[in-house]
């Protein structure tokens, strides 16, 4: 369980009385730029989906844009709304300032069976950690900067220094039963 609220380089406040941020059954994948992590939640999502209902949240360290220059929504913001919401028969989208609303992001994402997160190296959400080819995340990692691992991911053999469950990135069958356990899902259901 989560103790006290600690405010993270994502600007949202991580830890609350529930012990999760966005759902209960959540899991942070982490590593730094280039070391495959939407590449192994794609493929992770690939196998799932035909079982579980996913939700994926992104956490993007540079300043990311949502909207096209020239079209509406982006006028109404160039222009001083601090809120926008899009939809059509199919989709919808919200685009806002400052840091979104803990309740908001719960109740979008409650009715999914679980959640893939992107980031929150910070945070003490559990975590994959994918290590880029020199392994350089792993200095973070032995710093104790980040926290609650549940499993290594790497290109090459298990590092000796690790004191985590370990699989080859390529491996999606021994880390999507190793996902499932650590959310407590039934392995059964996707056998």
């Amino acid at each position: 369980m989560f103790n006290d609220a600690q405010k993270t380089t994502s600007g949202l406040h991580v830890a609350t009385r529930e012990g999760f941020l966005f759902h209960p059954r959540e899991i942070a994948f982490c590593g730094y730029s280039g070391s495959g992590k939407t590449t192994l939640i794609s493929r992770l999502m690939e196998e799932l989906t035909p079982h579980y209902s996913i939700g994926y949240v992104k956490h993007d360290a540079h300043r990311f844009t949502m909207d096209v220059p020239g079209k509406d929504t982006f006028q109404a913001r160039h222009h001083g709304a601090g809120t926008v919401f899009i939809n059509d028969s199919s989709h919808w989208a919200v685009v806002s300032n400052g840091a979104p609303p803990i309740d908001a992001l719960r109740a979008i994402y409650a009715p999914l069976d679980l959640v893939l997160v992107e980031g929150f190296k910070e945070s003490p959400l559990r975590k994959v950690v994918v290590m880029d080819a020199d392994e350089a995340i792993l200095e973070a990692v032995n710093l104790g900067a980040i926290s609650s691992i549940a499993l290594v991911v790497g290109a090459r053999r298990r590092n000796p220094s690790l004191h985590a469950t370990y699989f080859h990135r390529d491996d999606i069958s021994s880390i999507k039963r190793h996902v499932l356990m650590v959310l407590g899902l039934d392995m059964a259901q996707v056998a």
